[in-house]
């Protein structure tokens, strides 16, 4: 059987055995799909850096029509992710925004937007001296956005009004309102942020990332960070390392 061949961004590798890992793939063809990679953690490790969190490959893939494991055969590494001087805050953004996207896609479901995304998070990484933060909180606001699940920041959705302050989650109906129809205790987006959002989320996540240098995007992170786990029922693993490695 011919394999299936394929461009793909890689979203994550864990270990299979002693010698071996599984890879994730967010495919061009094909949407998100499993591979072993035999051989990975062996001596001479032939797919060497091409594995690396968000980095563009073309890959051969082996298997049956529906298999939920494929075999890695050949891997060309097209677009490395590396950023300049492997800058230690790019370098945890880019595996925060690939547990992002493969939290999110469900399998064998082309998605050309998340694919796009990604390419662009991995350029403005790669800019010398780039905002990790921000294009993480960018790589949030889109993801959230691609699969329905972002908040309206100029309209409330309860009393259909304009947004004129902050937003607050109401816990009762499940969704994110204005402070009027919710609580102003219960506030998990201040107006400035609102604002900031608004017209930044216009850019791409380089630009927003020049757009935000200097500002607080704490309160963007919680905002973020509440929707994401209303959804996923868990907080993502990179979010407690990167909030542990920043602390120290």
């Amino acid at each position: 059987m011919p394999p299936l061949t394929t461009d793909a961004l890689v979203l994550r590798t864990f270990p299979l055995g002693e010698m071996s890992v599984v890879v994730v793939l967010l495919t061009r063809s094909r949407g998100k799909l499993r591979a072993v990679a035999k051989g990975a953690r062996g001596p001479g490790d032939r797919y060497q850096s091409s594995l690396q969190p968000l980095s563009e490959v073309r890959t051969a893939l082996y298997g049956r029509e529906g298999t939920e494991l494929f075999r890695l055969g050949t891997v060309e590494l097209l677009r490395s992710s590396e950023p300049p001087n492997s800058n230690l805050e790019s370098l945890l953004a880019l595996e925060y925004c690939a547990e992002l996207f493969e939290a999110f896609l469900p399998p064998d479901a082309r998605d050309d937007d998340a694919y796009r995304l990604g390419r662009s998070c991995v350029t403005a990484l790669k800019q010398r001296g780039s905002n990790g933060t921000a294009v993480m909180r960018y790589a949030e606001a889109w993801t959230l956005k691609l699969h329905g699940l972002y908040p309206s920041l100029a309209r409330c959705l309860n009393c259909r009004q304009s947004v004129t302050g902050g937003l607050a989650f109401d816990r009762s109906a499940g969704r994110v309102v204005c402070t009027n129809c919710g609580s102003k205790r219960a506030e998990i987006l201040d107006s400035d942020s609102r604002a900031l959002l608004r017209s930044a989320l216009r850019l791409s996540p380089a630009n927003f990332a020049e757009r935000t240098e200097g500002i607080d995007l704490a309160p963007i992170a919680r905002f973020h960070r509440e929707l994401i786990e209303t959804h996923l029922g868990r907080s993502l693993n990179s979010s407690r390392v990167i909030e542990s490695v920043l602390r120290s």
